[in-house]
């Protein structure tokens, strides 16, 4: 680790609310057109934050203690400056992850990253059919391109890890996926943690809910869980957690603490505490990080409901997906429940239930 990543985390640690993780789009950008895709009809190059002005932020958030830094988009490297900004982050001590997907990984860039290599490079494969995979992606014959790179990238032993999303058109995919994961050329049999997949589709930044008809109901969530023995082994522990969860308070609408130590830099120069967030948001072309990060996105915690929202008084509102970011995208009401949501956190309870009784007839 860099000396002042070092010397950051030593005096950041102590603190309750703390820069430690940047989620930085640099651009909604990309060579694919993923019907899944949250960011998808945000894409604006003439808006994008300049080369400079995204050092000058890396700059500011490094000053403020940031360590990790994670160049997400859309695909960030669809920027032509995207190794230049790169370049700038692991000069500044950032500990820096790549998310992508794998079409512009090319052998250049992975001589590159061989040299200055980053955590690691995460790259989203949706599916190892041909077919399907162009029809998440509408990119046909991408995926022999995307595989070859990925290949490469293994044999030179760039840390990398596969993403998926879980939805409708790939729910029998997972398992292959993650099969395939495994065996990379240059993968160690004893560290395979290198697959990692989500089930949880959100609306699209534009309000658009096209991405919200490829969730997958219960059952076939169910179905692709149990595909994934150590998913099942993690999700046991979860469960068991669900029956001695802590209470929400019934006042305040924002429940996520994921804003103390985490905040996300959109393309145009937005802070914002998560990449849903439309309301605590801070223009960094404007407004200092500092001043966005201790004084504007902390006034969230202030927030109470207005309404006799179901919300208010559920007893699962802290193991629920929804929060009010989520729940404003989907329908226009930052109060008002998600359907989809609250039969996640209902099904969730029930399968904790009947863990918890196969837990009591061994005994």
């Amino acid at each position: 680790m860099h000396s002042s990543g070092l010397s950051h985390l030593a005096r950041f640690s102590r603190g309750r609310h703390r820069t430690l993780n940047c989620q930085f789009e640099l651009t909604y950008r990309c060579d694919y057109n993923c019907a899944h895709c949250y960011c998808k009809g945000s894409e604006n190059a003439g808006k994008e934050l300049t080369t400079a002005e995204v050092k000058r932020l890396l700059d500011e958030i490094h000053a403020a203690g940031c360590l990790f830094v994670t160049f997400t988009g859309g695909d960030p490297l669809v920027r032509r400056d995207f190794k230049d900004i790169y370049a700038y982050a692991k000069r500044k001590g950032f500990i820096v992850t790549v998310l992508t997907n794998g079409l512009r990984l090319s052998s250049g860039l992975i001589d590159y990253f061989t040299k200055y290599p980053p955590l690691s490079v995460d790259i989203t494969v949706n599916s190892l059919d041909p077919c399907g995979y162009a029809k998440i992606t509408g990119f046909p014959g991408s995926l022999a391109r995307v595989l070859r790179n990925i290949e490469l990238a293994s044999r030179k032993g760039i840390a990398m890890i596969i993403k998926a999303n879980a939805m409708k058109t790939n729910k029998d995919q997972i398992g292959k996926i993650k099969r395939w994961a495994h065996e990379l050329p240059g993968k160690s049999k004893e560290n395979l943690f290198n697959f990692r997949y989500d089930t949880v589709i959100y609306p699209r930044l534009d309000g658009s809910l096209e991405p919200c008809s490829l969730r997958l109901n219960m059952r076939e969530l169910a179905q692709v869980n149990r595909l994934d023995g150590d998913f099942v082994k993690d999700h046991k522990v979860y469960l068991k957690g669900i029956t001695t969860s802590h209470k929400a308070s019934r006042d305040a609408l924002y429940f996520c603490s994921s804003f103390k130590d985490q905040f996300t830099i959109n393309p145009f120069g937005q802070l914002k505490f998560c990449p849903h967030d439309t309301k605590f948001v801070v223009d960094l072309r404007k407004d200092s990080f500092a001043h966005g990060f201790y004084k504007v996105i902390p006034r969230l915690t202030q927030e109470r409901f207005k309404t006799a929202t179901p919300c208010r008084n559920c007893h699962l509102r802290t193991m629920c997906y929804s929060c009010p970011a989520a729940a404003f995208l989907e329908n226009g009401n930052d109060e008002k429940p998600v359907k989809y949501f609250c039969r996640l956190a209902h099904s969730a309870v029930r399968e904790a239930r009947r863990e918890c009784h196969k837990g009591a007839l061994r005994r």
